[in-house]
């Protein structure tokens, strides 16, 4: 028989081994490399500006350097116009909508056993990653589990990690209802935007009123570039 027809032969099985073992219903714990682990930290001191960072970078955890950034335009801001807007000082991140401490889920019944009992072993890692801080359960809602990590976390990111794991039916950030004031940042060319948004009127329904500033920031100067919506006065 040909050298190289022998070496299929030999080669062909052990992947079709490898292929049943990786096919295990069950599924294997998720890692993270050194790397990974390295970009999840506790929480900064500003929280708007580590929130700010989040949602801009679009990254897992807010890098430190646009924090670092976010940080200094905002204490530029308040030193420029909390005096003659003194309602951008009380404007923060909504922190609540969606959540970015708690990812909720539904799980079969023999994973929500296990969890419970604490020998579900498939989210160690991913536990141990994002620094979990809390876990709840309610088997009355569909065996729901909330697990509330300690950093701010995108967790539709964390979300997607978890999902993949045996058992798990269903993840999705824990998210208040109703609504409320907020900031938020666009940058675009080189720009950031922040848009303070003063909100009220029955919030826990949605908000009735709303009043915007939007401040971009040149150099080491924020410029109001632009106000509208309802009379401040109104509230």
């Amino acid at each position: 028989m040909h050298k190289n027809m022998k070496l299929r032969l030999i080669f062909v099985p052990f992947v079709l081994l490898l292929f049943l073992f990786a096919c295990d219903d069950r599924g294997t714990q998720s890692t993270k490399s050194i790397d990974e682990i390295a970009e999840i930290h506790d929480p900064w001191p500003d929280e708007n500006a580590e929130l700010l960072a989040l949602w801009a970078s679009g990254e897992v955890c807010a890098p430190r350097y646009l924090y670092d950034i976010i940080h200094n335009d905002l204490k530029i801001i308040k030193s420029q116009w909390c005096d003659s807007i003194p309602q951008l000082c009380g404007i923060a991140v909504d922190a609540l909508r969606p959540s970015t401490h708690t990812l909720c889920m539904h799980v079969d019944s023999i994973s929500f056993k296990e969890m419970k009992e604490g020998s579900y072993n498939y989210w160690d890692s991913l536990n141990s990653y994002y620094n979990l801080e809390e876990l709840s359960f309610s088997e009355y809602y569909y065996n729901y589990v909330a697990l509330t990590f300690a950093p701010h976390l995108n967790i539709g990111m964390v979300s997607d990690d978890y999902i993949v794991l045996p058992g798990i039916e269903i993840t999705y950030p824990s998210c208040w209802p109703g609504d409320a004031s907020c900031l938020s940042l666009e940058i675009a060319n080189g720009k950031r935007m922040y848009i303070y948004r003063l909100a009220w009127g029955d919030c826990p329904s949605g908000c009735m009123y709303s009043h915007y500033w939007k401040v971009q920031m040149e150099g080491c100067t924020a410029v109001l570039m632009a106000e509208w919506g309802d009379e401040v006065f109104s509230r």
